[in-house]
Formats: C-alpha cells, structure tokens, sequence
C-alpha cells in the first residue's frame, strides 16, 4: 500500500512539472503579442479626407485647398502618432500649412506668396506683437523688414498673408497708444524727402522773359487751395474765429494742413494729423517719380546760297537725294536720317563756302524747357531834354524745345521757338556812331514730332555776312607813312543760308551707369554711323 501510495505521488509531481512550461510558453506568447494598430487604408482616395480623419484625433478643424484636394493617396498608414503622421504626410507631398488658433489651413507648396507692405503710422514690432496677442502669428513665416521697419517682405500662404494685410490696415487707421496719448485728431510733424522733383519752384529768365517751373510745394498748394477765397483767407470750420492763415497753410477733408518747404534738404515738413498726411503722402508719392532724360543736339550752320543746291535742297519744289528728302521754302521744316548731308557740309567748308556756326548739346528731362541762347547785348544812349538813360539792345540766336517723349518712346514731339537776329549794317559796312542800331530779326514758332534717332531740318533763309578785307601793294604797302598809298580795304557783302539743325535723343534708363563704366556714350546701334560723322565734323572745324 504504501508503494502505491508513493508511486501515485511520483506521478502526480512528474505531471505537475511537465505542465508548468506549458503554462509558461502560453503566457510569453501573450506578452510579446503586439498592440491593435489604427490605421487608415486609402485607395485613390482624396487627401483632404485623410486629413479628416486626422483632425479629430487632433482636435483641430483642418480646411484643404483646391489644390490639395485634387490630390489622391493610396497605401496603408498608421494613425497611431496623428502629428507624426501629419507631418510626414505634409513633407511627403509637398505641402505647407498654416495654423490659427484651433483651426489648421493646408495648402499646396506652389500655393505660397510673397508680398511687400508699406507701414505708416506702425512697425514691424507693433505688427508682430499685435499677431502674437490674437494668436494669429505663425514663426514659420517671419516678418523681415529695413532698418525704419516700415517696409515689410512676407512670404506665407495665402489665409496667412490676407490676415497680415487686413491686421496691418487695421492698425494704420485705428493705431492709438494710450500711454503717449495719440489719437487720430492729434496733429503730428512729418520730413518728406524728394527724390525725383524740386520742392521750390525753378525759375528759367532768358532774355528779360521769366518762365516758372512749378515745384511740388507749390503743386500741391494749388490743388488742395483750390476753390478758396485767397491763400492768406481760408474760412475756418465749425465757426472757429477767422483769422489769416499763412501762404502754406491748406485745407484737406475739413481739417487745415501746414506744408513747409525746405529747400536745402529738397525735403516738405508736414503738420496735420495722421488722415491728412497720409493723403498728401500719396499725393507726393505720385507726384515724385523721375522723368525719362532726353538728349538735345543742335547744328546752326551757315551755307553760301550759290552753293545751297549741292545739299540736295530746293527752295521751290521738292527735291531728293539719297536717303534725305527735304521741301520746304522760308522757315520749313523736315526731318532725316541720311548723314550725307553732313559730308556735303563738311565738303562745302573745305571751300570756305559753309560754315558750322554752332553745335551745343544739352540734356533736359521730359517736358521740361530747354533753351540755346547766344545773344549780343549793347548799350544804346537816350538822351532827353533834362536826362538821359542808356537802353539795352540784345540780339542774337536763341532756340526754345520743350521736348515729350510720345508713340511709347518711339518718337519725341517738340514745341519749338526759335529767334535769330543780326545787327544790319549801313552800305558801307559800317554804322554811324549816333546812329540808331537797325537788327534784322526771324521768328519760328512751331511744334514737329521726330522719329527716335532722326535730325529735325529747320531753315531756307538768307542773311547777308560782311566782311572787311585789308589789301596792301606787296613791299610797297610796308613802307612806312608813304605805304598807307598802296594799302586798301575791301567790303565783301556774301548771302548765306542758315540751316538748324536739331535732334532729340531718349537716352536709356541706365545711360549713366554704361558711361561710368565704359567710359563712352552708349548710342544706339542704328545711330552709330551717324556718330562717327559728326565726331568727324567736330574735329574738322
């Protein structure tokens, strides 16, 4: 019995022991079974509905663009991280977003902008600050600024950079800082520099004649005085007691506007308040833009009349040659491109039958005068019963253009006054020392439109060139005293024909630059041919 007893415990301890790593396999096996994964299976399905699936896990509202919902995923991904699988999904197809409070906007790469903002009354700071506090800001897109922090470049998604706009217009017609007790109504002092324009006016006198150039100061005192009563009595509003307001003082939008111009720093100092300066602000802005530079040539050159057939002009009819064509009698006018004119010019002075009497070039600005004046000025005495007074007599060539670019800088339309005189001579070729000076005067006044690289002919009048001439008998005129009989003087009376010459030239944008560069006038290709001859012309005479 007892051997019984003992075997059946042995075999119960043998089963015991063969089950434990049963027990103990069943039980790693369970421990290293992984956990249930979330995935999300797409199949050509669109993104912005993975992003819904997404958004709840998040606890945000995500909003796709069109462009991101034309896209389309397919594959199995694994929800179990939302931000990583946001954010890898985001790189994995190029995309950018941009988060407002709780709500996420997602955009297309291609989708970004860039923007420049010009601030007035704010800063960058100010901007930044104010985005911070409404929990619009987002550092993935900085604001960068200059050193004044008034001009802003942003480059962001488009929901982001409408929100800076709209922020910043808010601040600039609402921005008030309680601390320094600012307010829209308030005046404020502001320097305006100009680049591009003169703040005083200029004043151009020629030949006791004054023309005025109005400079932005006063342009801006004639528009914004207009329909008042005087400069110095502007009725006051809301029955303010009337009183004299100084020439620079204006009205604008019911509220008066001081406007200082300081001519040593080309600068206006603006008092008003803020909606006022900022309207004259864009008034300036589009007053100050530069002109385009426009280069003036001008040939007066005088021809023998005997001799005025070889340039190919016909006073009477018309009459061609080569590639100039000219037909025109008394102060006609045309234009051309042929440079043989010139060397049938320079061949006629050779002769001693042509002469180039003058050749100034000017540089003037669009619209604005420019004026050639080579003028004799003597003195004539007035003698009356009790006084007398000397009387000032002024003659010579003088030649107004006023120059505008036109036809999309193609050609250059001109208003043109031209003035020529000369002093006439008694018969003898001399004038009597009493004698009241006779001058011969000829006026043209006209307006022509030239082609970019053309000349403008005017001219076909005659003037009468004396010249004295001493002779003397060789040997015997050098006698002294007895020589004077063998000396004599001739008067030469010759009619010439005086031909003007003018060409407007737009030079480019960056025509200095090329000249600092280079070291020589950067002309057009067409007109090089043209150059050389008159470079040649210029070292001939």
């Amino acid at each position: 019995m007892r051997l019984k007893n003992s075997t059946g415990r042995l075999i119960g301890l043998i089963l015991c022991l063969l089950s434990l790593p049963v027990m103990a396999e069943q039980t790693l096996l369970y421990e290293k079974k992984p956990p249930r994964q979330e995935q999300y299976v797409a199949k050509e399905t669109r993104l912005d509905h993975f992003f819904d699936a997404l958004a709840g896990k998040l606890d945000v509202m995500m909003i796709s663009s069109d462009a991101v919902k034309k896209k389309k995923i397919s594959g199995t991904f694994d929800l179990s991280d939302p931000q990583a699988a946001l954010s890898q999904m985001l790189k994995t197809m190029a995309l950018v977003s941009y988060r407002e409070n709780r709500t996420l906007y997602i955009y297309s790469s291609n989708e970004i902008e860039s923007s420049m903002l010009t601030l007035n009354a704010i800063t960058r700071h100010e901007l930044t600050a104010f985005l911070k506090q409404t929990g619009l800001f987002d550092a993935q897109y900085p604001l960068t600024s200059d050193r004044q922090q008034r001009i802003l470049y942003v480059t962001a998604p488009p929901r982001y950079l409408a929100l800076i706009r709209s922020a910043a217009d808010a601040l600039e017609a609402q921005y008030t800082v309680q601390e320094q007790g600012i307010t829209p109504e308030d005046e404020h002092i502001q320097l305006v520099k100009l680049e591009n324009s003169f703040v005083q006016d200029r004043e151009i006198t020629s030949r006791g004649k004054s023309l005025i150039l109005p400079g932005v100061a006063s342009a801006l005192r004639e528009l914004l005085d207009s329909g008042s009563a005087a400069k110095t009595g502007l009725v006051p509003q809301d029955g303010e007691p009337e009183e004299a307001l100084p020439a620079e003082t204006v009205w604008l939008g019911g509220e008066r506007v001081r406007i200082v111009p300081l001519q040593g720093k080309n600068s206006l100092l603006l008092k008003g308040n803020r909606n006022a300066l900022h309207l004259i602000n864009q008034l300036i802005k589009q007053l100050d833009v530069p002109k385009p530079q426009i280069e003036l040539s001008l040939w007066i050159i005088d021809v023998s009349k005997n001799e005025a057939d070889q340039l190919g002009i016909n006073w009477q009819a018309d009459y061609g040659t080569g590639n100039m064509k000219v037909a025109f009698n008394l102060s006609e006018l045309n234009q051309f491109t042929g440079f043989s004119f010139f060397s049938k010019i320079r061949a006629l002075s050779a002769k001693g039958q042509a002469n180039m009497v003058s050749r100034p070039i000017i540089l003037t600005q669009d619209n604005t005068p420019a004026i050639f004046d080579n003028n004799t000025t003597f003195y004539s005495k007035l003698q009356g019963e009790r006084t007398s007074s000397l009387e000032s007599i002024t003659y010579g060539t003088k030649v107004s253009v006023i120059p505008r670019i036109a036809n999309q800088r193609k050609s250059v339309e001109m208003i043109i006054e031209l003035e020529d005189g000369a002093q006439k001579k008694d018969a003898d070729g001399t004038g009597g020392e009493d004698a009241l000076p006779v001058i011969n005067r000829t006026n043209i006044s006209t307006i022509a439109r030239v082609a970019q690289g053309n000349t403008l002919l005017i001219g076909g009048y005659t003037r009468e060139n004396t010249h004295r001439h001493n002779d003397k008998i060789p040997l015997l005129g050098d006698i002294p005293l007895a020589g004077r009989l063998f000396q004599f003087e001739s008067v030469k009376t010759e009619k010439m024909v005086r031909l003007f010459l003018l060409q407007p030239r737009i030079l480019q944008q960056d025509f200095f630059s090329d000249t600092e560069i280079t070291g020589h006038i950067p002309f057009n290709h067409e007109n090089k041919q043209g150059i050389r001859m008159i470079q040649k012309l210029k070292q001939d005479y």
